[in-house]
């Protein structure tokens, strides 16, 4: 009996680590989606920044 509770503790600890690690895996992945389109922002920024540069005369960096 003792064994079975065991066996049941460890199956459940071992269960509850799998779904901590598929939450931790989840939100690492929609940070990562959400900093690949801020990079995209900020290089639409620059491209707007240089052709504005170019079309006034100016250079900008």
């Amino acid at each position: 009996m003792k064994q079975r509770t065991r066996m049941q503790e460890t199956e459940d600890r071992r269960q509850s680590l799998h779904d901590k690690k598929g939450e931790i895996l989840g939100r690492f992945m929609s940070e990562r989606e959400q900093r690949s389109r801020w990079i995209v922002q900020l290089m639409d920024i620059e491209d707007e920044l240089e052709e504005l540069s170019c079309s006034s005369g100016k250079r900008d960096f």
